[in-house]
């Protein structure tokens, strides 16, 4: 994971995050619905027994100015985050 400097995040930050100056990344952990895909492997692996739907979670970390410094894309369902 590459982590930005905090003067460069410092010049850019935007307004909202101008009490948060010690801010450097944001995580966070989303799921996505997506439609039951053609292969029975592969819906047994996206499904989601607590959603009742297929989906696909993907964690991610952007500094406060929107860059994305890193992403890991994980099924779902059974592999749920």
């Amino acid at each position: 994971m590459f982590w930005t400097s905090r003067n460069i995040i410092a010049t850019g930050i935007p307004q909202c995050f101008k009490n948060f100056l010690c801010t450097r990344v944001i995580t966070d952990c989303t799921k996505f619905t997506i439609e039951a895909l053609s292969s029975l492997v592969n819906q047994s692996i996206t499904y989601s027994y607590y959603k009742f739907h297929n989906a696909f979670n993907v964690f991610v970390s952007i500094t406060p100015a929107g860059a994305v410094i890193f992403l890991l894309q994980e099924w779902g369902g059974l592999n749920a985050l």
